[in-house]
This record gives C-alpha cells, structure tokens and sequence, in this order.
C-alpha cells in the first residue's frame, strides 16, 4: 500500500491539466515572508515622513478614538491593501472553498503532531519568532523614550515624580512609579 506522504522528486514535470486542477484546489506556491514585507514596507513612507513623533503620540494619548481611527486609517488600511495586493500578484484572481472544507482525516491527534512538529514548521516557528522579537525591539527602540507621551503627560523636565499624589494617577504609587522606571 502506497504511503500518505509521497514525498520526493518527481521524475515527471505535472500536466497543465494537473496544474489547473492545483490550482483550482487552492494549491499554489506562495510566500509568505513577501506579503509581510511588503506590507511592512508599505507602513514606512508613513512612519518616516508623518509628523514628529512626539507630537503624535501625545495627540493618540490623549484621544482613543483618534488612535482607532489614525492607526486604521494610516496604517493598517495601507498595509492590508499591499498584503492583498501582494497575494494577488502571487497566486491572481483565484477564490476557491477548496481549501476551507472540513477533512476527517485532519482529526487524527498522530498525524496533527507529526505536522505540528515537522522540521520545516519548526523552522517556520523559528523564523517568525525572530521577526517578532526584532519589530519589538523596533518598537521598544522607538518608544522607550516616550512613555510620558504615549501617556498624554507633560514631558519630564529635571525632577522625575516617583508619588502617586498627581489626581490623574487615582493615588496608584506603584504604577507611576512602574511607568516611570519603564521610561528610563
């Protein structure tokens, strides 16, 4: 009895009719990596020429709904649009429920685990775990400096406040003084 998994090379290239049944299937070779590059290159022109930074982080502190609205508006809308793009480039006008059907065979708790730790999700897992990790340390880069700002408070100028006595903090000592070692 043939194996499940038939991997290897083939010895023959595949028949445009294999092809276009592929293809209708939803099986089509894509990057991944490229949709999110691209969708983080496309958020860049905004994040370099966009007004200075500190001001809008104490315009987006202090109004929530302009946060939801800016952050749409500018950034995820813009990145969406490019990652769609990017997937249209890649595989075109294709929509197919193929790929969306429930399979009885993708129950098997066996088989799930020999996917779930193959080497190449693993090697996958590892990836987007660097990706994370180095946009966070972006992000931290970016606005550990700006915690005040991203709080709507008044930049510190000398004398750090370490108290909880501003009526603004409610008397949370700990938390204001959390916050203001987490700037430093």
């Amino acid at each position: 009895m043939a194996d499940k998994n038939q991997g290897g090379d083939k010895t023959e290239k595949p028949t445009r009719k294999r092809l276009r049944d592929a293809r209708n299937k939803g099986d089509i070779a894509k990057s991944k990596d490229l949709s999110s590059a691209i969708s983080m290159i496309a958020w860049l022109p905004r994040a370099c020429h966009g007004e200075p930074f500190e001001a809008t982080l104490a315009t987006l502190g202090a109004s929530a709904f302009g946060l939801v609205v800016l952050v749409a508006g500018l950034v995820l809308v813009p990145a969406a649009a490019a990652g769609l793009i990017a997937e249209f480039l890649q595989t075109g006008a294709l929509i197919t429920t193929e790929k969306m059907k429930p399979q009885l065979g993708n129950l098997d708790p066996v088989e799930g685990l020999k996917r779930m730790f193959n080497p190449d999700n693993l090697f996958e897992l590892l990836k987007t775990l660097i990706k994370a990790a180095l946009i966070l340390t972006i992000i931290w880069v970016v606005l550990s400096g700006s915690i005040d700002e991203v709080r709507g408070d008044p930049p510190r100028r000398g004398v750090e406040h370490r108290g909880g006595s501003r009526p603004q903090d409610g008397g949370g000592g700990a938390r204001s003084f959390a916050l203001a070692h987490a700037a430093n």
